[in-house]
């Protein structure tokens, strides 16, 4: 599930395929049940991809009334030779990253155009932290 996550970017359209960023909450909420509000954004939640137990939770940071950016994060740390198999999808989908250190952390810039996409990894949770604006 976490490949198939990745190679149809379920991080960047709705089911029909549509570029969720810059849409309207109703539109982006219309065709999913497991939406929520958490504040000013949205939240989507999924299942678990097959390294976790918990659900994925998608969360779309909206202002103005429309999604600005959407991030969540895919586990690995039960299977940690998901790590590279992930990152070798991220590099597949978007290309090479660009490094960029931010306080101590290393983040790989694999679009510096809309929409941005930025991935972190979270060692302390074994996972990685996408964000797309």
């Amino acid at each position: 599930m976490a490949e198939a996550f990745v190679e149809r970017g379920v991080g960047e359209h709705t089911r029909a395929g549509e570029e969720v960023r810059a849409r309207t909450v109703g539109d982006v909420a219309e065709p999913y049940d497991a939406i929520t509000v958490a504040g000013h954004d949205l939240v989507l939640t999924l299942l678990p991809t097959e390294w976790e137990r918990t659900a994925t939770r998608i969360t779309l940071a909206v202002g103005g009334g429309v999604v600005r950016r959407m991030s969540f994060a895919i586990p690995f740390r039960p299977h940690p030779e998901a790590r590279d198999v992930l990152l070798d999808l991220f590099k597949r989908k978007w290309g090479e990253p660009k490094t960029r250190d931010d306080d101590g952390k290393t983040i790989l810039v694999f679009r510096d155009e809309e929409p941005r996409v930025e991935i972190v990894e979270d060692t302390e949770h074994g996972a990685w932290k996408v964000e797309i604006r």
